[in-house]
């Protein structure tokens, strides 16, 4: 079989199967040469959710971006005029130092800015 480009796969025998993004599969057989028979069928996937997701350092409000409000809370935290736990504390804690201060803050502005490379790291949080 050949896989093209959009998923779909052919054989040279005119055997062919190709899947939309609804889950709904397309399946053709070819007996003989002369003869091909098309059978839709539909196909349900089942099995475990992800039970993680990876959030890089500085994500603290775990959006998948790093923002200045990402900053901004992580400063607040600093400051004690809000509390972070969790996933959130870690990621707030750029410089995995143990405590969430402003210089963490700055370094989370500094990458938002794209004054600075993200971080590589990142942290798993159970979903």
């Amino acid at each position: 079989m050949v896989v093209d480009a959009d998923g779909s796969a052919s054989a040279p025998d005119g055997s062919a199967i190709s899947a939309d993004e609804n889950g709904k599969v397309d399946l053709t057989a070819a007996a003989e040469p002369e003869v091909v028979m098309t059978k839709t069928v539909s196909i349900k996937v089942s099995g475990d959710a992800p039970t993680q997701t990876a959030y890089v350092l500085g994500d603290v409000d775990m959006d998948g971006k790093i923002r200045s409000k990402d900053a901004r809370l992580a400063l607040r935290a600093a400051a004690k005029l809000d509390v972070l736990d969790g996933a959130a504390l870690l990621l707030a804690d750029v410089n995995e130092d143990g405590n969430v201060r402003a210089n963490d803050a700055r370094a989370i502005l500094r990458i938002a800015a794209q004054l600075d490379p993200k971080p590589e790291k990142t942290i798993s949080v159970p979903v």
